[in-house]
């Protein structure tokens, strides 16, 4: 049933396998603060309705300002989750970091580097015998040496590994998911208690005969 492979497809078999790897763990993810977009959305309708204004140009620039400062600390403070977000999930514990929590951020780095390393001994471990680095010396060994040692393979050979390569590419995902969670959970507690506070910065600027209203929200 399965035929034996040449090393061409096996290494880009293997290629496969590495891309699964980094799109399920070493890749950043979207963030889920999606509560942010509905708490500017209910800002800017509570600003509306409570305008006695009837034309835009009755409004007066102090009134704009108070919107557009509420609404850039918002930003930022969504800027700075999707920030501690992204690295969370390139590597546990650096969501942490960003946030002074050196203790989980040491804790989860490790716990992650482990989970790594393991996968990576794991894999190689479950590797045949004959295309080991003990067994093949691919430094000193010619080129069709190599593919000969490959060559004599076939897709069940390789089975274990490539099991235990993806198993460990699922694990660490499923892990990068927890410690994100946890770094953006400490994150909203802090924005909720106050220990991490952003300034409002609404902003005005002369362009010609224009004067524009803006909101400044890199955190």
């Amino acid at each position: 049933m399965f035929k034996k492979t040449n090393s061409s497809a096996k290494i880009l078999l293997l290629m496969l396998v590495v891309l699964i790897f980094a799109s399920t763990g070493l890749g950043a993810k979207e963030s889920k603060n999606k509560e942010y977009t509905q708490k500017e959305e209910a800002l800017v309708n509570q600003w509306l309705s409570s305008l006695d204004a009837k034309y835009l140009g009755e409004i007066r620039t102090t009134t704009f300002l108070k919107m557009l400062a509420d609404l850039s600390v918002l930003k930022q403070e969504k800027a700075w989750l999707d920030q501690i977000s992204k690295k969370a999930h390139f590597l546990g514990g650096l969501g942490h970091f960003s946030q002074n929590e050196d203790g989980y951020g040491v804790l989860f780095v490790s716990l992650d580097v482990a989970l790594i390393a393991a996968t990576i001994a794991s894999s190689y471990a479950l590797l045949p015998p004959q295309v080991k680095f003990d067994s093949l010396d691919y430094f000193g060994a010619s080129r069709s040496q190599v593919n000969a040692a490959w060559d004599g393979l076939s897709f069940l050979d390789l089975l274990p590994s490539l099991a235990a390569w993806i198993g460990g590419s699922v694990l660490r995902s499923l892990y990068l998911e927890l410690t994100a969670s946890h770094a953006n959970d400490l994150a909203k507690e802090k924005l909720a208690d106050g220990r991490i506070k952003f300034d409002a910065r609404p902003y005005f600027l002369v362009s010609g005969d224009q004067l524009q209203l803006g909101i400044k929200i890199n955190p």
